[in-house]
């Protein structure tokens, strides 16, 4: 019996972590990201400023002062 009961304790606290951890990367509500990993759409800057961003191929945003 106290090996079964140990057993669902850390069951139950593997599942708590891994809950907590999803719910660490959403977004809170009405949060707009400004780069989808993809384009810089979502920046707010002009395109003089928006040159100086470089987007890797993994999907890395960079910025280069020398473009």
């Amino acid at each position: 019996m106290t090996r079964m009961r140990s057993a669902c304790v850390c069951a139950l606290g593997l599942m708590v972590c891994l809950a907590a951890a999803l719910m660490a990367d959403a977004p809170p509500e009405g949060f707009e990201a400004l780069f989808n990993g993809k384009d810089l759409s979502n920046f707010k800057a002009s395109e003089a400023q928006k040159k100086h961003w470089v987007i890797k191929d993994d999907g890395v945003l960079e910025f280069n002062p020398a473009q």
